[in-house]
């Protein structure tokens, strides 16, 4: 999703002369990893060349947003569209009346970046909804056992043991209270906040990382 318009005033200049004169702040998650929150979209308005693999911003017949998706296939009741991270296609066609324009470049951080679009985009897109299904389904598959695995206390303190000279326990003082920060090779992997008992940990890191006592 985007729900932000930029002023024109704020367009680098080269792309305003390239005829990239909309843009777009990105939020939501429904196009990532090719886009992230925060990253800027500079489109092209009312392009009329669209095909199959562009991403395009369009008005959401459902809402007062603008909807940033990937143009999978063009039918006669308008161009049909997914995000790259989500598993289905749109349910309503977008009409050319409710078409904003196409997304060519992306800012990050100050760098400008193509946007894959065309043959080779939807070639892109379609190789991550095929890996997303298949870890979806691999996750199905190991969720038993890995469920036993982290629910048995002795292989954890075993992994744990193994583990252990990899990890970093630090106490950080925060206006919030304690915080204390897990890392696993210089990753952070766990947080426990014991003021609000609230405790967070990724996977698969919680089969080793030991959970505080009355973590929530």
């Amino acid at each position: 999703m985007s729900n932000s318009l930029l002023n024109p005033k704020y367009i680098p200049k080269a792309v305003y002369q390239a005829g990239l004169t909309r843009g777009f702040l990105y939020s939501g998650p429904s196009m990532v990893p090719t886009f992230h929150p925060g990253h800027l979209l500079y489109l092209r308005p009312n392009a009329s060349d669209i095909s199959p693999g562009d991403v395009i911003v369009f008005d959401n017949p459902s809402g007062n947003i603008h909807t940033v998706h990937r143009v999978v296939s063009i039918s006669d009741g308008g161009l049909i569209t997914r995000g790259d991270n989500n598993r289905l296609t749109d349910l309503i066609p977008v009409l050319p009346d409710h078409l904003i324009g196409r997304v060519e470049i992306l800012e990050d951080q100050g760098r400008l970046l193509p946007v894959a679009s065309g043959r080779r985009g939807l070639w892109l897109a379609q190789f991550g909804w095929r890996a997303r299904g298949i870890g979806r389904r691999l996750r199905l598959i190991f969720r038993k056992p890995y469920n036993l695995i982290r629910g048995c206390a002795p292989i954890r303190q075993i992994l744990h043991r193994w583990f252990s000279p990899y990890m970093k326990v630090m106490h950080l003082n925060t206006p919030d209270g304690l915080l204390v920060k897990t890392t696993f090779r210089e990753r952070t992997v766990a947080l426990w906040r014991p003021q609000q008992g609230h405790f967070e940990c990724r996977k698969p890191y919680d089969l080793f990382v030991p959970r505080p006592p009355g973590a929530k």
